[in-house]
């Protein structure tokens, strides 16, 4: 099998887009969550969040639960979070954009939908922020350089980032019935080719051993599509350098 490697997209790298603004107070004493003289005086800074429907009611809501307002008395900031549904949250982006309501930083991580908002002159270079304000980023920037490139565009950089292990990037899994692996003497299957007999063996040898033609070889929900694009490295989504050309995952 011939070694692809994947165009403008490092795996297993969350891209954050960062589009940074002048911080400011905007409460007003007396109306519903403003900020008490002593926060007043902090800086603001809104920011997306993903709303994925994990927040349990008794620790509140997105905005306002214990881990933000850690964050807001640890940070020096008050943070204004914005829920983003995850499954619309280019959608929700683009709309808070065109009514000119857009957050200070957004939380997306499509590299291709931070390109296009750079076009669009929605997010800003910041180069210069990192250079003046920054300590622990600029740092981490040193000792990953390799994450250089995915944040910039034209020369400059317009996305914040970080690596991730690779014990942390898979979001895929299958499991297998070992139980019907030692009715019909089989090994644990490591290749492709392995796995397709056992899954031949499950469908014609009777592994539940009930005398009936009913056993399958293999089922998916819906994520069945993911797996098998992840098996064959074939993401439609991504484009991969094969034999010297440009080839979109569909295709391989």
């Amino acid at each position: 099998m011939n070694k692809r490697k994947q165009i403008a997209t490092l795996l297993g790298v969350t891209l954050t887009t960062s589009m940074i603004a002048a911080c400011s107070s905007t409460g007003e004493e007396g109306k519903g969550d403003s900020p008490s003289k002593e926060s007043a005086s902090k800086g603001e800074v809104s920011i997306t969040i993903l709303d994925r429907g994990q927040v349990a009611s008794d620790e509140g809501t997105y905005e306002s639960n214990r881990v933000t307002k850690y964050i807001n008395e640890k940070s020096g900031l008050n943070v204004k979070w914005v829920p983003i549904l995850r499954t619309q949250s280019t959608q929700k982006l683009n709309t808070l954009i065109a009514a000119g309501e857009a957050p200070d930083l957004m939380w997306e991580f499509g590299r291709d939908y931070m390109s296009t908002l750079k076009d669009q002159g929605a997010i800003q270079p910041i180069d210069d922020y990192i250079e003046k304000y920054s300590t622990s980023y600029k740092a981490y920037l040193k000792e990953h350089p390799e994450l250089k490139p995915y944040t910039m565009f034209d020369g400059k950089t317009y996305i914040a980032t970080s690596a991730r292990g690779i014990d942390t990037i898979a979001n895929h899994a299958m499991w297998i019935r070992q139980d019907w692996l030692d009715k019909l003497g089989l090994k644990m299957p490591t290749t492709m080719d392995e796995l397709l007999t056992v899954m031949r063996a499950f469908k014609e040898k009777d592994p539940d051993g009930n005398g009936k033609n009913d056993t399958l070889g293999a089922a998916f929900n819906f994520n069945y599509t993911g797996i098998i694009q992840a098996l064959y490295a074939a993401h439609g989504g991504l484009w991969y350098l094969e034999n010297g050309q440009i080839v979109k995952g569909n295709f391989t």
